[in-house]
């Protein structure tokens, strides 16, 4: 009775540790294939094909090609209408980091919510990445933003000319 009675316990304290554990989600590089350029939000762009859910809450998420994080307004390349389950009109990461690797444009075309996440721009001290904010970023709590290097910057310039 008492192996059972380990055993059990093991299975518990094993389920645990893992279920309270955050996921990371890496993207695709190139940013190639059938139907591309992808979107943030297109499962073909994530290694194992599912992007992060929203909101994501403690995820490391590792963008390692260029990309366009739009809203779900028929700009997507998941060809989904408006509306429907799949939406980035307001994507939300709660904990965990954001991470542009060097040699990537990351577009941002909608309303983003950072509470608590640390953005990190760039992965070396000399390849640029660049960070494009086309819409509002709302960095809250301990989030902080991080540039690598002196060749990566944040064009905050709108400009596509999206209403703020």
């Amino acid at each position: 009775m008492k192996k059972f009675y380990l055993l059990i316990l093991t299975a518990v304290f094993l389920f645990c540790s893992f279920s309270g554990r955050a996921q990371t989600y890496t993207s695709i590089s190139p940013n190639a294939g059938p139907g591309s350029p992808y979107t943030l939000d297109d499962g073909r762009f994530w290694i194992g094909g599912v992007p992060p859910p929203n909101p994501c809450d403690n995820c490391t998420i590792i963008i390692n090609s260029s990309v366009n994080m739009v809203p779900d307004d028929g700009t997507s390349s998941t060809g989904a209408a408006a509306g429907s389950e799949i939406s980035l009109d307001d994507v939300v990461l709660n904990g965990g980091s954001l991470k542009v690797n060097g040699g990537v444009n990351l577009n941002i075309e909608t309303y983003v919510q950072l509470n608590n996440t640390t953005v990190l721009i760039g992965s070396d001290a000399t390849t640029a990445a660049t960070v494009f904010v086309n819409d509002q970023v709302v960095l809250s709590g301990t989030a902080s933003v991080q540039i690598a290097n002196v060749n990566s910057y944040i064009n905050t310039n709108n400009d596509l000319g999206h209403f703020i």
